[in-house]
């Protein structure tokens, strides 16, 4: 399973050729049987009456050999082509976007990501010289200080951050002692709910104690400081307890603010928590997008720089509150499987397999691959997108 955000890799249960029940697969290395409410769910959107079961141009029903020649025709026409898809962790879909591009050399991708990561990949761009997200380790952390990250919920990779996270809840002969876990946040999250303690703060002031930690860990490191206003919640508490466990301490913020992150893998470092809760080698691959690459393509598009817009599996209409800028491109088509606001506005609709119906891979971690198999024949009129952009390619053979 991966729908642009979260990853998990699964086993289905099929019953008279119909899949009806997921489960976590215990022999992936990453998620290791977790799942998610998420991922427990997607099971219904094979059955939505809702799809789109054949291919549509301006309301109307055509055949896939009428969307061929359609998109084929105003490829040939020229001009600047931009495909924006949801962050690929496929390397074969990679190889079929490598087929395009060089068929269509003024082609551009834009990796779109709806809940944003970027600022952490800057952060690590800044200090580390690598765009990166690194691994988490919560089940090396013996004290785990969150600010605003939702690390069971939403952030990142709950089902693999759960899963570690739990291992060191867990009071057994191999892990004597229950890890400490204090939650900084503004609103209550599924993970503030099972913190030790809880802090209810506004944004703002939030910002001010991960400053003062930063200031008072810097100087018992011999570190310079920051310049930022004393908090209203003392920090001595903090510091002494990550100083206690140096090494051993797990900081992180769900802040899209690089700055932020700036701090948070500061701290990090001075802690020396590089070298075991944090990991720059087994690195995230999801969330690869880059938020100043979506503005300067936003720009180019309110300029009516862009001749044939292709959204492939994202929702920027929905995610963005309104994207007025994509009515200056000539020519727009949705690649998907959803009914959804920006496939509605979009000329063409090329309906995509169902995830269940479609073959597929992934490197969810750098070095760590999973392979995807159909449980079921497609129900509907559908094509996989990857597929589509082969035949737009001119390639002979399927994906």
């Amino acid at each position: 399973f991966f729908d642009g955000t979260e990853y998990c890799s699964v086993l289905v249960k099929v019953r008279d050729g119909r899949p009806i029940k997921i489960e976590g697969n215990h022999q992936s290395p990453v998620s290791r049987g977790g799942t998610s409410a998420r991922v427990q769910a997607s099971v219904l959107n094979l059955y939505d009456d809702a799809r789109y079961k054949e291919p549509v141009l301006s309301g109307n029903a055509i055949s896939w050999e009428e969307v061929d020649r359609w998109v084929s025709s105003k490829l040939e026409d020229g001009g600047n082509t931009v495909l924006v898809t949801p962050t690929i962790i496929s390397p074969s879909t990679r190889a079929v976007l490598r087929k395009f591009f060089q068929a269509h050399p003024d082609s551009r991708w834009i990796q779109y990501d709806e809940i944003s990561a970027s600022g952490i990949r800057e952060a690590h761009m800044s200090l580390f010289g690598a765009r990166v997200i690194p691994g988490f380790h919560f089940d090396q952390a013996e004290y785990i200080l969150s600010f605003d990250a939702d690390f069971l919920g939403t952030w990142i990779a709950p089902v693999e951050f759960a899963r570690d996270y739990a291992s060191t809840r867990e009071v057994t002969t191999a892990h004597p002692h229950m890890s400490k876990h204090v939650q900084i946040e503004s609103a209550l999250s599924m993970t503030g709910s099972n913190a030790d303690e809880r802090f209810p703060v506004t944004p703002r002031e939030s910002l001010l104690i991960l400053g003062n930690i930063y200031n008072a860990i810097a100087g018992a490191s011999g570190f310079d400081p920051i310049s930022v206003a004393p908090s209203i919640i003392p920090v001595d508490e903090f510091v002494s307890s990550l100083l206690d466990k140096r090494g051993k301490s797990l900081v992180v913020s769900g802040s899209n603010d690089p700055d932020t992150q700036k701090l948070v893998a500061g701290i990090n470092l001075m802690l020396d928590n590089y070298t075991s809760t944090l990991d720059l080698k087994r690195t995230i691959q999801l969330k690869q997008g880059d938020d100043r690459e979506f503005e300067e393509f936003v720009t180019s598009l309110k300029q009516g720089e862009v001749d044939n817009l292709f959204l492939i599996n994202v929702n920027p209409i929905y995610s963005l509150g309104g994207f007025e800028a994509m009515k200056k491109a000539g020519f727009t088509a949705y690649l998907g499987s959803a009914l959804n606001e920006t496939a509605s506005a979009c000329q063409l609709i090329c309906p995509d397999h169902h995830y269940l119906e479609a073959w597929g891979d992934a490197e969810p971690i750098n070095g760590s691959y999973s392979l995807q198999q159909p449980c079921i024949h497609p129900l509907f009129n559908s094509r996989a997108y990857q597929d589509s952009l082969l035949k737009w390619a001119g390639e002979e053979g399927s994906y």
